[in-house]
């Protein structure tokens, strides 16, 4: 998470990318100007296919900023690149954060999800960027 205007405001970053780019994006983040506050790990139960989405879910702890909107809440596998994307959101105590990643589909007319991912986000003992690894991708909150 990244502190934007008030203490808790954040950025919330999700990147997903091949699972041989893991330590280059992980570098790439390190060495930026990012001020990490929190942080989680987890990887797909099962791989996206190029160019699919994957949507994402925010535990009730978080708010989306008020120019953000539920329907851009996902991430997308490129196949050969790092897909980003990122997200001003609220989050006044940070405790039980979650962020849940999954694809929907359509059964017998209806539509359902299909989890790919729970991740639980910690704060780390020193502030850095916030690591979500999604389908072999990353997710960071910035403070």
């Amino acid at each position: 998470m990244c502190e934007v205007e008030k203490p808790d405001n954040y950025l919330l970053m999700l990147s997903c990318f091949p699972a041989n780019w893991e330590g280059r994006v992980k570098t790439h983040f390190k060495t930026s100007d990012y001020v990490v506050d929190s942080q989680g790990e987890g990887k797909s139960e099962k791989p996206l296919c190029k160019n699919e989405q994957a949507f994402v879910s925010l535990s009730e702890e978080f708010s989306l900023g008020r120019r953000e909107r539920k329907e851009d809440l996902y991430v997308k596998f490129l196949g050969d690149t790092s897909f980003e994307k990122s997200w001003r959101v609220e989050v006044p105590v940070k405790k039980n954060l979650q962020v849940e990643v999954f694809k929907l589909y359509m059964h017998n007319g209806q539509e359902e999800k299909e989890m790919l991912c729970k991740l639980n986000i910690i704060g780390p003992p020193q502030r850095q960027v916030l690591f979500l690894f999604l389908f072999s991708g990353m997710c960071l909150l910035f403070k």
